[in-house]
């Protein structure tokens, strides 16, 4: 809210929300598994960052959020270096198509 107040145009960029925290920590990944409770959760906070945008930034200032890429076969979070993780954390899967938890998760930019 105080960024609000500054009357600049907000955006938020490059939005990835992992689902794989543990790649955060721990590179050996390999054997990461994607739970069905993983997905609606990493939805409801794609749709987090969208609501709180629409409540906290007046309209005249919200510039848009931009999605990191569109599959997650182009994520850099799986294709960083010095180890390639295992995640999704994308709006897509890696067929391009978008994943059936985030179908309602940013209605205002829908």
């Amino acid at each position: 809210m105080k960024m609000a107040r500054l009357g600049l145009l907000e955006r938020i960029t490059e939005l990835d929300i992992s689902v794989n925290l543990r790649s955060q920590t721990n590179p050996q990944t390999a054997n990461f598994v994607i739970s069905p409770t993983m997905l609606p959760q990493q939805a409801a906070k794609f749709k987090y960052v969208a609501e709180s945008t629409i409540r906290n930034v007046p309209e005249a200032q919200r510039y848009g959020i931009t999605i990191w890429g569109v599959s997650d076969a182009d994520s850099w979070l799986r294709n960083r270096l010095p180890f390639h993780t295992k995640d999704y954390p994308l709006y897509g899967m890696r067929t391009i198509t978008r994943k059936k938890h985030t179908q309602n998760s940013m209605p205002a930019y829908n």
